[in-house]
């Protein structure tokens, strides 16, 4: 019997490739013009797992309307992320170190989130978001930096949310620790908001602000034992 492999192309292993960014360069201002590695791709035809080298900037619009990304793990450090860089990405994405998230950085973005540090989160940078996120250390959060998004966020540690932080949003939101809520930072949220029962009572009435919901706002449990 005679067998005849036919190799052929397939959609599912060019989405499993990974690709490993050691430079970027925007020459314009759209995905298309945004050069990986020299040219070998650019931020609108690549594809697959890629993995950000340590000590990358990402350009504004670097991977802006690119849905063939699965996912995006940073090597190392990130300083900044430029503005809408990942706009409307459905990426799984794994930052450990992050300077600073621009404006519209993760804009109508689906994906899901882990970022291990992050300095300061601008306004507008998960502007109608939709996927899961979680910050296990965040230093500013800046006014409408979560404007409208439907995001499900765990916070672990947070320095300071600002006024606005997280207006219209209404996804579920829990914060473990917090240093500073200023006034109106959740102006019209309409999120459900889970706070660390380790939280003093006076930290919570800070989640009171008049544009939100107070009824909202509830104590985490304690797991039994600890």
């Amino acid at each position: 019997m005679l067998f005849i492999l036919i190799l052929c192309y397939s959609p599912l292993f060019y989405a499993n490739a990974q690709t490993i960014i050691t430079s970027l360069n925007q020459t314009g201002y759209s995905a298309d013009e945004c050069l990986i590695n020299g040219g070998e791709f650019t931020g609108a035809s690549i594809s697959g797992n890629i993995i950000i080298a340590n000590g990358l900037d990402i350009p504004n619009v670097a991977f802006a309307i690119n849905r063939d990304i699965t996912s995006v793990i940073a090597a190392g450090n990130i300083g900044t992320i430029g503005m809408e860089a990942f706009y409307k990405s459905s990426a799984i994405f794994t930052f450990n170190d992050v300077r600073f998230i621009g404006a519209a950085a993760f804009w109508e973005s689906s994906g899901t989130f882990t970022f291990n540090d992050v300095g300061t989160i601008n306004g507008e940078a998960f502007w109608e978001s939709s996927g899961d996120i979680i910050f296990n250390d965040v230093g500013t959060i800046k006014k409408d930096a979560f404007r409208e998004s439907s995001s499900d966020i765990t916070f672990n540690d947070v320095g300071t949310i600002e006024e606005g932080a997280f207006r219209e949003s209404s996804g579920d939101i829990t914060f473990n620790n917090v240093e500073t809520i200023k006034k109106w930072a959740f102006f019209l949220c309409k999120s459900q908001i889970y706070v660390s029962h380790q939280m003093t009572d006076a930290k919570i009435e800070e989640f009171y602000t008049p544009g939100g919901y107070q009824r909202k706002v509830k104590r985490l449990r304690p797991i039994a034992g600890l």
